[in-house]
């Protein structure tokens, strides 16, 4: 039983006394298949890749400053240590569950019919990765690494339950003719 206390008291207790009288506990389903992967699969970049975007940006905002866009510099300059931010940054463990009512991403839950569309499994840079195409304007797929607590082949019986497979669009490839030079 919550107290009235603990509704009036400090943010934290307060916070907690309200969830659990509107909301309650969020229900766990089972999950049919779960493991913990990366958020995504990390692309070791060199310390020169670094200094080649300071350089750059720097230089942007030298020639902004030098026409007068002093505030468009500052932007630029910003952009640089968030790009720079972003590119360095280490991949989270998360945990990736598929259960009855949906996929589930680091506790965000993706239903199959609302949300999903269909899925496939390729390989990026060797890695074995689970795309989800999705109804979302904004982001119409969803990369999934798979990592290695799990099998390929026990990820698709599971989803063949609830999603159709679909194949990824492929770009056509150009032959590569030999010329002769004369």
């Amino acid at each position: 039983m919550i107290k009235p206390k603990q509704l009036i008291g400090n943010a934290k207790e307060s916070t907690r006394a309200w969830t659990a009288l509107f909301v309650g506990k969020p229900k766990t389903q089972r999950a049919l298949l779960a493991w913990r992967a990366p958020d995504f699969y990390l692309v070791d970049k060199g310390i020169g890749w670094g200094v080649v975007m300071i350089v750059v940006f720097l230089a942007l905002a030298a020639l902004l400053t030098y026409f007068g866009q002093v505030l468009t510099a500052v932007v630029a300059i910003l952009f640089m240590i968030v790009v720079l931010k972003f590119a360095y940054a280490k991949p989270e463990t998360i945990e990736y569950r598929i259960e009855e009512d949906g996929i589930r991403i680091s506790g965000w839950l993706h239903p199959y019919y609302a949300d999903l569309i269909a899925y496939w499994v390729a390989r990026q840079e060797g890695k074995p990765t689970l795309y989800l195409q999705t109804r979302n304007l904004l982001t119409d797929h969803l990369a999934v690494p798979i990592g290695h607590e799990i099998s390929v082949k026990k990820l698709t019986r599971v989803l063949d339950k609830y999603l159709p497979e679909h194949l990824p669009p492929r770009t056509p490839r150009v032959a590569k003719r030999k010329r002769a030079l004369f």
